[in-house]
C-alpha cells in the first residue's frame, strides 16, 4: 500500500452544521405529540373505540409533517384534546375542525334503523380510511423527504471526497 493511499483511507468527513432552531422546533413537535398521545390514551380505554387511533395516527403524522388533519366537530379525538388540551398548544396548530357534512351524516328518517345504522356504520368506516390513507401518505412522504436528505448529505460527502482525491492524487 502507498503511503498515499494510506492517507486517503484515513480521511474524515465533516459532521454537518448542528441547527439549533430545527432542533428547538422538533422538541417542541415531539412534545406536542407525546402530550396528544398520552392525552388520548388517557381519555379512552381502548384505541379501538371509533377508531381513535387511525385518527391520532393521522394527527401525529401531519403534526411531523408540519401539515394539518381536518377532524369534524364530533369526532372523539378531537373532543378529547379540546376537554384536556390548552388551545395555546402546538397540537392546535396540525388541526383544522370543521363541521360535520350533514349531506353525508344525516340519513332519511324514512329508512329503518338498521339501514339508517348501517349507512352511518359506512360513512364511519370510509372517513377513517380516508384518514389512514392520508396519515399512511404522510409517513411516506416524510420518509421520502429524509431519503433525499440522506441522498443530499451523501451527495456533499461524495464531492468533498474527490476534492481532497484531488489534492493527493500527483
Amino acid at each position: 500500500m502507498k503511503k498515499s493511499d494510506n492517507k486517503i483511507a484515513t480521511l474524515e468527513v465533516a459532521a454537518p452544521k448542528f441547527d439549533a432552531e430545527l432542533y428547538e422546533k422538533m422538541c417542541l413537535t415531539w412534545a406536542a405529540m407525546e402530550q396528544a398521545y398520552k392525552t388520548a390514551l388517557a381519555g379512552t380505554e381502548s384505541f379501538e373505540v371509533d377508531n381513535i387511533g387511525a385518527d391520532l395516527a393521522y394527527l401525529l403524522g401531519a403534526m411531523l409533517t408540519e401539515t394539518q388533519v381536518t377532524l369534524a366537530r364530533g369526532n372523539p379525538l378531537l373532543e378529547i384534546l379540546e376537554e384536556h388540551v390548552n388551545v395555546g398548544s402546538p397540537i392546535w396548530d396540525a388541526i383544522r375542525k370543521t363541521e360535520e357534512v350533514d349531506e353525508l351524516e344525516s340519513v332519511p328518517d324514512r329508512l329503518s334503523r338498521e339501514m339508517r345504522e348501517r349507512f352511518n356504520k359506512l360513512i364511519r368506516t370510509n372517513s377513517n380510511a380516508a384518514g389512514r390513507l392520508t396519515a399512511e401518505l404522510n409517513e411516506i412522504s416524510f420518509r421520502v423527504q429524509k431519503i433525499e436528505h440522506e441522498i443530499d448529505n451523501k451527495r456533499e460527502e461524495l464531492q468533498e471526497l474527490q476534492a481532497k482525491l484531488k489534492e493527493c492524487l500527483p
